[in-house]
């Protein structure tokens, strides 16, 4: 299986474009060392933080839904299936 390499400021983009037609999320904050794994499946709200060494593994068919509000801390993983997290998660 082959995964792209993409800048973080791309990753960023992705996400935000991929908010199914909706405005982008607003005060999203993800770290340097963040890896998102197809991130056109990670779906984001507002007011959203994801720090360093977090793996967030989205897929078609297991897509990754983070609410508003929400703060992943460092180490967090994302995996395994879809994943919905709601609003005011930390």
């Amino acid at each position: 299986m082959y995964f792209r390499v993409i800048s973080m400021n791309e990753m960023i983009n992705k996400i935000k474009s991929s908010i199914n037609n909706e405005e982008s999320p607003k005060n999203l904050k993800i770290f340097e060392f963040t890896k998102i794994i197809n991130p056109e499946y990670t779906f984001v709200g507002d007011n959203v933080i994801i720090d360093d060494f977090c793996l967030l593994y989205a897929k078609e068919d297991a897509p990754i839904k983070i609410g508003s509000w929400v703060h992943l801390v460092n180490f967090s993983s994302c995996t395994g299936g879809a994943i919905s997290i709601g609003n005011c998660a930390t």
